[in-house]
């Protein structure tokens, strides 16, 4: 094969592979800023790219101020929406991450999007 041929075969490869294999999530809570004791609705946002599904299974991991963490189930809203909700029982700064649980195209546990909440 000439060298002309390898890069015409090599060019057409690299055009059909998908462009935007990524996923991603964007969180939101409201009430913004959450109050301590108060039910805070925490939703999620997934945009998907050509190559990749939306997991069956969604949770959101939240890592206290102090660094204790757990982690919630969120249920699907209908579309790209997944929503729970949740008291926090300390103000600070909490770490928000939407984790991937089973099915779809990442592997469960894949982080899919992060966050920072204020709680006051």
């Amino acid at each position: 094969m000439t060298r002309l041929a390898l890069l015409a075969a090599l060019v057409a490869l690299v055009a059909v592979a998908p462009a935007d294999a990524a996923i991603s999530a964007r969180i939101a809570a409201k009430p913004s800023p959450a109050v301590v004791g108060a039910k805070t609705t925490l939703s999620v946002r997934v945009t998907t790219g050509a190559a990749q599904t939306v997991p069956k299974v969604l949770y959101l991991k939240l890592v206290s101020p102090a660094g204790a963490a757990l982690r919630v189930r969120l249920t699907r809203g209908g579309g790209s929406l997944w929503r729970t909700s949740f008291v926090f029982l300390n103000k600070g700064n909490w770490r928000l991450r939407v984790v991937a649980g089973a099915g779809g195209s990442p592997k469960p546990g894949s982080v899919l999007g992060a966050s920072r909440l204020v709680v006051r």
